[in-house]
């Protein structure tokens, strides 16, 4: 009987998919260069992973009696993606830099874009997005930055659709 059991257990939980994010739907091309702050082509320089104190939890610890080394990090805060990238076009937003950071999630289940040094990407960002929710009250001076999420369009540099962006700007 408990063979049967854990057997229909391992054939329950094995069709079902876990994922800590998950997209609704992607949007259409003019649907999200409307939605989007900023659109652009550039190419990685850099990748820095960066973290952002949960400053609530670290107050509530010391409250509580916790000293901050003591603390687990893990429950201190999240970590981000700064990525640098060289723009090479933009066809929407801030046009006068040609260097440009934008900001994504780190991974482990948090929405973030993956990039990769040396490639090109076409992204599409937003200012002060949930992603950078922290990142902005942390610091006052990262208020209107970007971010991009696998949730947007952000992609691999993909000519077919940098022929419809154009056609819609």
């Amino acid at each position: 009987m408990k063979i049967k059991l854990s057997i229909l257990f391992i054939i329950l939980i094995s069709n079902f998919k876990i994922t800590a994010c998950e997209c609704n739907f992607i949007k259409y091309v003019n649907e999200e260069i409307s939605s989007s702050d900023y659109v652009a082509v550039g190419k990685v320089i850099s990748i820095e992973k960066i973290f952002i104190p949960d400053s609530v939890y670290i107050k509530q610890q010391i409250k509580s009696g916790i000293s901050v080394d003591k603390m687990s990090k893990i429950n201190m805060g999240r970590y981000l993606s700064k990525i640098t990238l060289k723009i090479s076009h933009v066809y929407k937003g801030i046009e006068n830099n040609e260097i440009q950071t934008i900001y994504t999630g780190a991974g482990g289940g948090d929405c973030g874009f993956y990039f990769e040094k040396k490639k090109k990407y076409l992204i599409y960002a937003n200012k002060n997005s949930w992603t950078t929710k922290e990142l902005i009250s942390s610091n006052e001076t990262f208020k209107n930055v970007l971010s991009t999420n696998i949730c947007k369009r952000t992609k691999k540099y993909n000519r077919k659709e940098v022929r419809q962006i154009k056609r819609f700007i």
